[in-house]
């Protein structure tokens, strides 16, 4: 990734980390909408997999920089 794209992830992830939650929250909704039969692979609790969600999308970023 060339530096201007790294600064773009991090930039992202700084914004959006005030609804992060609500952006997980969307995407599991989006995603059991369009394949309901995926659903009972999830058995955490929905907020517990809201934040292992938030957990990776913020680890994925802080490998991008240190890749």
């Amino acid at each position: 990734m060339t530096p201007d794209q790294i600064a773009a992830v991090d930039a992202s992830v700084v914004r959006l980390a005030p609804v992060l939650d609500a952006v997980a929250g969307d995407f599991y909704s989006r995603m059991f909408l369009a394949a309901p039969q995926v659903d009972s692979l999830f058995t955490c609790p929905p907020a517990h997999q809201r934040a292992v969600f938030v957990a990776e999308l913020r680890q994925i970023a802080h490998l991008v920089r240190h890749h």
